[in-house]
């Protein structure tokens, strides 16, 4: 018995040499018919066996392979047997039967095991086969000698200060140490968002761009959403750092790209409640992650587009994986480096994809109407992330999209922003 079967037409073979290989490096056994079939092997009776047997079957959707029966059979045993993962490596329309399971996109995957697209695949795979999936650790970035002059100019920030360091070191690939005053928290510039109703998830005349959506966005649904106030910018290295050496948080790597005003990331969600808790002890006041309806309300900002912006990604509006931006698929970009939505927040859509509150659930059939989180899963249960990041294709930016990953999951496509009730 197999873990994975693999379905695809053989015109596509040469293009799945990366996936197959991918996962069979997290220890699964993957039924590859032209790997798997011996000389002399019966090999129709010989891939019966194995779909109807095998604990998983990933469908990949292409050009080719949606109009191929052997596929389209074998996607169906799969659908039949509720062991279906589809995705697509073109931009294609899903075959009738299949359009309303959600399909991942893997047209522009790099073939690194931990871009999102294909830690969604695999944290799917791990349910059905019971192997756990461990995202691989990120690279550390390499310390170079470094001339360090530590004096900072102040900066005033609602209410808070930044003060003065007055030190200077000289740092060959070592710590630099640094005397400096009580810093107090960089609390975030925090925007009031108005009560208001949307309508949230996939309207097909508003939300079907850029290669269409994905089943976890249905049903459209109206909601109404209490007044409330959210962050302006996603939480920042400079924001971070300070609960960092308050002991109050883990250190998180920036993967060689920069700290200062880019956004945090190589967080998990249990990282950010222990800091929204830290920053909400500091300052007195109540900080949490917003609801993923009120994420989508603010992305939103009372348009009816797809992007806040527009039906189209256009050029320079965000940072992702073919944005038209200098960091597109390459690291994230400083907070504020595009336009602000018209509720006045930057990044919502692109940069890092954002923690919000809620536990995945992969239909909006009974979604809360009232903007309140989805809550009662297990404690290792997924949550939701949203926006889309600096490696997603523009599919993945719309406001509508959702991404879910373990609560304990670290990546650097991961960051989030501060919320607070009114």
């Amino acid at each position: 018995m197999h873990d994975i079967f693999l379905s695809y037409s053989t015109q596509d073979r040469e293009r799945l040499q990366r996936l197959f290989h991918a996962l069979e490096q997290q220890g699964w056994s993957v039924f590859w018919d032209h790997r798997t079939i011996e000389i002399g092997d019966h090999w129709s009776q010989k891939i019966d066996r194995a779909i109807r047997s095998c604990k998983c079957v990933v469908v990949v959707w292409s050009k080719a392979s949606v109009n191929s029966e052997w596929v389209l059979e074998e996607a169906n045993i799969g659908k039949q047997r509720k062991i279906l993962l589809p995705i697509q490596i073109d931009a294609v329309d899903i075959p009738v039967g299949f359009t309303m399971r959600q399909t991942g996109n893997f047209a522009r995957w790099d073939g690194k095991t931990d871009h999102p697209e294909f830690v969604r695949l695999a944290e799917k795979i791990s349910e059905l086969v019971g192997k756990p999936f461990d995202p691989p650790p990120q690279p550390q970035p390499q310390r170079q000698p470094q001339y360090v002059a530590a004096k900072l100019p102040t900066k005033s920030r609602k209410g808070l200060v930044l003060t003065s360091i007055a030190a200077i070191s000289l740092a060959v690939g070592a710590t630099i140490y640094v005397k400096q005053h009580p810093v107090q928290p960089l609390e975030p510039e925090m925007v009031n968002i108005p009560a208001g109703t949307f309508t949230m998830g996939c309207d097909p005349k508003r939300d079907d761009v850029e290669g269409g959506c994905y089943g976890d966005e249905k049903p459209a649904h109206e909601v109404s959403i209490r007044a409330f106030q959210l962050a302006a910018t996603d939480v920042t290295f400079e924001q971070w750092d300070a609960c960092e050496k308050a002991k109050a948080c883990p250190h998180a790597e920036d993967s060689g790209w920069g700290r200062g005003n880019r956004p945090v990331i190589n967080v998990s969600w249990n990282d950010a409640q222990t800091y929204l808790q830290w920053l909400g002890k500091e300052s007195g006041k109540n900080y949490r992650l917003p609801t993923e309806a009120e994420w989508e309300y603010a992305a939103r900002a009372g348009t009816s587009t797809a992007y806040a912006w527009g039906n189209s990604i256009g050029k320079n509006n965000a940072n992702c994986d073919g944005c038209g931006s200098q960091w597109d698929n390459k690291q994230t970009s400083p907070v504020r480096s595009f336009a602000a939505n018209p509720f006045g927040l930057y990044d919502m859509n692109g940069n890092v994809l954002q923690w919000v509150e809620d536990c995945y659930v992969d239909s909006y059939k009974d979604a809360p109407a009232a903007g309140t989180p989805v809550k009662g899963c297990d404690a290792n249960a997924s949550r939701v992330l949203r926006g889309g990041s600096w490696g997603n294709l523009p599919l993945g930016l719309r406001s509508a999209d959702r991404y879910y990953g373990p609560p304990g999951n670290r990546s650097y496509y991961f960051g989030f922003r501060a919320a607070r009730t009114l």
